[in-house]
């Protein structure tokens, strides 16, 4: 019988037997079950029961995909992170992320390997001021980018005890990214998946070029269309795609993975992420990648904006830019090229996020298909 876990931000909420039992366990961020307990219900009776494993949530869904992951990968990777981070006995966590999410769910794992202590900084709702100088003393956190954004928005120090930020989940801009380093916070920027438990390249400490360094337990290289492969022994079993009353479960085959990432290994063995292949459109015959589109228009403009693509039937797409600041088409245009040219731009209270941050890009592209929009 698979056990339910009901989780935020408190380390106190896992079972003590978690990574010794052979038990399947189901994490689910209690945000997202608040309102669904039926589908939360549905989920706890259908999905298959496999001993030993996690069933977690892929960011950036709607929990219609979820990822099974074995105690066992979950630990090889918390393994490869603490040799990486050169974490000992001695050191904490502190925690902010919610455990139902791969990167809260690690740092226990790595805290459990060592032996260390998780300190719950934000367990009900996330708190900058609780991260700050004298507020608490511990020596290595895990964030998000926008939980970054908020510390140097409010011009938060770190403790003088921190040694290490490992930050993920989303995109890190070199400009949020140096105006953090300059606080003080010594960010160690990542790239991880769910699918493989967690980190899978992060820069290395005391590095403050931010260059990703390929974990241990890991084997990476690209094909001829630039895409990402993985090979580890800490990657998932399989996944189960629910849709209404109906869950399919696929095992993952063996060997390694196609991931959805371009991607560039240098010389060096370091990593770069150029992009996702489900970003890539075409306008007028000519390619256009989003993801990097918006990080050149988000540092040219020094703007939050997410560019939404809609099908256009004379030029196969057309795009469009949301942001929750007044921007000048003109300005956003300038030095683009005919087809990235942006076709509009609406301004919106807030950009809809996940609780971990994420651009809820469905419910923009929703708002843009309306009329009262274009």
């Amino acid at each position: 019988m698979t056990r339910l876990h009901v989780l935020k931000s408190d380390p106190r909420t896992l079972p003590a037997d978690f990574w010794e039992s052979e038990q399947c366990e189901l994490l689910v961020m209690a945000r997202w079950a608040q309102d669904r307990q039926q589908e939360v219900k549905f989920l706890h009776q259908q999905l298959p029961s496999l001993p030993g494993h996690v069933w977690i949530a892929t960011s950036g869904t709607l929990a219609s995909q979820w990822i099974a992951l074995s105690k066992k990968a979950i630990l090889l990777s918390a393994a490869a992170v603490n040799a990486h981070l050169q974490a000992t006995a001695a050191e904490s966590w502190g925690l902010t992320l919610p455990l139902a999410h791969v990167g809260g769910l690690g740092i226990m794992a790595r805290a459990y390997l060592l032996k260390q202590t998780v300190i719950a900084l934000t367990p009900e709702a996330w708190n900058p001021a609780a991260l700050g100088e004298n507020a608490w003393h511990g020596h290595l956190l895990s964030l998000v980018p926008t939980q970054v954004h908020d510390l140097v928005q409010q011009n938060i120090t770190p403790p003088k005890s921190l040694r290490a930020v490992v930050v993920g989940g989303d995109r890190l801009s070199s400009e949020l990214y140096q105006a953090a380093l300059k606080l003080g916070w010594p960010l160690l920027p990542s790239y991880g998946l769910t699918e493989c438990g967690s980190q899978i390249a992060t820069a290395q400490p005391q590095d403050s070029s931010g260059k990703l360094t390929p974990l241990t337990h890991v084997k990476l290289h690209v094909d001829h269309e630039d895409r990402l492969w993985i090979d580890s022994d800490a990657l998932f079993t399989g996944k189960a795609l629910v849709e209404q009353d109906k869950i399919t479960w696929s095992a993952r085959a063996s060997g390694a993975w196609p991931t959805q990432d371009r991607a560039e290994i240098a010389a060096d063995g370091s990593l770069t992420i150029l992009g996702r292949f489900d970003s890539v459109v075409k306008v007028r015959g000519e390619k256009v990648d989003l993801s990097a589109l918006e990080v050149d228009l988000q540092t040219k403009l020094k703007a939050s904006l997410v560019i939404i693509s809609l099908t256009d039937e004379r030029d196969g797409s057309s795009l469009w830019v949301m942001s929750e600041q007044d921007l000048s088409l003109d300005k956003i245009n300038q030095d683009l090229l005919p087809h990235q040219k942006i076709r509009g731009v609406h301004k919106v209270t807030a950009l809809p996020r996940t609780a971990l941050g994420k651009i809820k890009r469905g419910e923009l592209r929703a708002m843009m298909t309306a009329s009262s929009l274009r």
